[in-house]
């Protein structure tokens, strides 16, 4: 494996690890300072390593199957999770009809799987943009940047317009990272530190933000905040010694987004410290992690292995 792709690992553990952290812990400082960057680092993380030219080898079709095998069957896999959980929090029987008319309307029955479903339609106008207008780039760049200001700009009191701004947003960010890829990968000490203290002052100025609900009070803080988080992330996991434990749990990101309300959740119930509940939380993800990648990895979109009988 490439040290590119282990520190990627690397970060993208430390990015799950503090969405479990911001669902633990959902007021303070901390949260915020967390909320200003998480997400909108998982989007430009996924342009960074997006590799347009494998893609550009195959049909529309076929990178609509992929990504649908990546992303829409786990997240169907995590609402029917989210039911359950659902109808065992509020001891409910609640009819399946009724669970599969919110994953239709996309009022996700799981907490997590807007950002499936959100990165699903954004990879998608992300490379219906490309496909159309690699060969002008002017106009590409036109286009990814008017996506990431509308989505900023659109108002949030409509469940749809909601929506459609999380998929804007999405494009943008997987346009940012796709496009500003050498910025993201330089190594630079000084710039990891302005970008954290900008990250730091950014969380204390514009408060608790949120991708899921657009949740950005000012536009500018927002996007800056989003920018410098990642490249602080990305350069702490390419400055700190190789972490197997990280790695492992960033390659088992999916996993633990579809899995650690239920876990905390049920936590929460014996345990009144949120500090111990986030640490036996992250425990207890490990083995789901390995579960679910030896045993069911066709569930979080992942090949199935085949042993070799020769």
């Amino acid at each position: 494996m490439s040290k590119r792709i282990e520190y990627i690992d690397t970060a993208k553990g430390i990015l799950i690890l503090m969405v479990v952290f911001g669902h633990i812990f959902p007021t303070g400082y901390a949260h915020d300072f967390v909320y200003t960057f998480h997400m909108p680092a998982f989007f430009i993380i996924s342009g960074v390593l997006f590799n347009y030219s494998s893609t550009f080898k195959k049909s529309i079709l076929e990178v609509l199957k992929s990504k649908i095998y990546t992303t829409i069957i786990p997240m169907l896999f995590f609402e029917i999770i989210g039911a359950v959980d659902y109808n065992i929090q509020n001891v409910t029987n609640q009819s399946i009809f009724g669970f599969m008319y919110n994953t239709l309307h996309l009022n996700m029955n799981h907490k997590a799987t807007w950002f499936l479903i959100t990165l699903f339609f954004g990879e998608m106008l992300f490379i219906l943009i490309h496909r159309a207008l690699h060969s002008i780039r002017y106009a590409e760049i036109a286009i990814s940047t008017l996506c990431l200001f509308v989505s900023i700009l659109l108002p949030t009191n409509n469940h749809w317009i909601v929506i459609l701004a999380k998929v804007l947003f999405c494009e943008g960010m997987l346009f940012t990272g796709y496009y500003a890829y050498n910025f993201f990968q330089r190594k630079n000490s000084i710039i990891t530190v302005g970008a954290t203290i900008i990250t730091a002052f950014v969380a204390f100025l514009n408060g608790s933000v949120g991708v899921s609900s657009m949740t950005i009070n000012n536009p500018i803080l927002f996007l800056l905040g989003a920018i410098c988080g990642t490249y602080m992330v990305l350069q702490i996991s390419n400055f700190i010694p190789e972490t197997r434990l990280l790695q492992f749990i960033g390659k088992g990101t999916l996993t633990v987004l579809g899995t650690h309300y239920a876990v905390y959740e049920i936590l929460m119930y014996f345990i009144p410290y949120n500090s111990i509940v986030f640490v036996l939380t992250v425990i207890l993800e490990i083995p789901l992690i390995y579960a679910f990648d030896r045993f069911l990895p066709f569930l979080i979109g992942k090949p199935i292995k085949h042993k070799n009988t020769e």
